[in-house]
C-alpha cells in the first residue's frame, strides 16, 4: 500500500487549522463572558453590604436604604444574581429586605416611593 504523503500533510494542516480556529473561538467567548460577568458584578456590588438605614421609614419613603431601587423586577433580578453569585445572604440582606418590602407593598396597593407610614394605610393606597 502506497501512502499519499501530500494528502496526509493536507489533512494534518486542516486539523491544525480547525483546532486553532476552535481555540480562538473559545478564547473569544470566554473573554466576552468575563466582561459581561464583571459588568454585572459591579452593578450588584452597588447594593451589597448596605446598612438598613431606613428600616422603619424613620428617614422618609423609599425603603430600607435610599440607594436601593423600588422596582420589583429590578430587585428580583438583583436578588437572583446575588444568590447565583454564591455570596453570603448576610451581604445582600438589605437588597433582600427591600425586595420583600416592595413585593408586599405592591400587593397591598401601596407605592413605596411615596409611602408615609405615619399617614396610615388608606392615605398611602394608590
Amino acid at each position: 500500500m502506497r501512502l499519499n504523503l501530500g494528502a496526509v500533510v493536507r489533512r494534518r494542516r486542516w486539523a491544525r487549522d480547525v483546532l486553532a480556529a476552535t481555540a480562538a473561538c473559545a478564547l473569544a467567548i470566554s473573554a466576552l463572558l468575563s466582561v459581561q460577568t464583571s459588568a454585572s458584578a459591579s452593578e450588584l456590588d452597588e447594593y451589597v453590604n448596605l446598612p438598613l438605614v431606613n428600616r422603619n421609614a424613620e428617614h422618609g419613603p423609599g425603603g430600607v436604604h435610599p440607594a436601593l431601587p423600588t422596582d420589583l423586577g429590578t430587585l428580583q433580578a438583583l436578588v437572583e444574581e446575588a444568590r447565583a453569585s454564591g455570596r453570603s445572604p448576610e451581604s445582600y440582606a438589605a437588597l433582600l429586605f427591600q425586595y420583600r418590602l416592595v413585593a408586599a407593598t405592591e400587593a397591598a396597593g401601596i407605592d413605596l416611593s411615596s409611602w408615609n407610614p405615619r399617614a396610615g394605610v388608606s392615605a398611602n393606597r394608590t
